[in-house]
């Protein structure tokens, strides 16, 4: 792990999205797992909300909640796995995604579903929502670093 990563305390990391009928579940099961290191994949519980629209239409919501050195871990492999303009856009708003000890973020599920981490940025496929909690404020100047040198753990 790089030493700047080391400055990211997160104690909790929400990754969440929503499976329509029309996606396949294990697609989607998949693409959300990517998001992981590939030695937690198998370590990790999905747990899956049956919800009901108000006009009565059935989808899931799909949730990943991780804790400690997990979270640390994926939280720093995503900021990593963006690409250079992703990257540096993030870098460019990233005050704006942090509310007191807490920074928010949405990434395309359907790049996902390709292999790709990728911000979403509205359209088709929707997206994973990711809330990522810090033990005191967020540590904006290593996430600065990190997105700057796309460095991973």
């Amino acid at each position: 792990m790089s030493s700047t990563g080391r400055g990211i305390r997160v104690s909790r990391l929400t990754l969440r999205t929503f499976r329509y009928p029309t996606e396949d579940r294990e697609t989607v099961e998949v693409a959300l797992l990517s998001l992981l290191p590939e030695d937690l994949r198998e370590e990790v519980s999905l747990s899956a909300t049956r919800l009901k629209s108000a006009h009565k239409f059935t989808f899931e919501e799909l949730r990943l909640d991780l804790r400690g050195r997990a979270a640390h871990r994926t939280l720093v492999r995503i900021l990593a796995g963006l690409s250079e303009p992703d990257r540096r856009d993030l870098a460019l708003s990233l005050a704006k995604r942090v509310e007191g000890g807490k920074l928010y973020l949405r990434l395309d599920k359907q790049e996902l579903v390709e292999g790709v981490i990728k911000l979403y940025r509205g359209g088709l496929g929707g997206h994973v929502h990711l809330v990522a909690n810090f033990q005191g404020p967020v540590p904006q100047e290593v996430i600065l670093s990190i997105l700057g040198r796309g460095e991973s753990s």
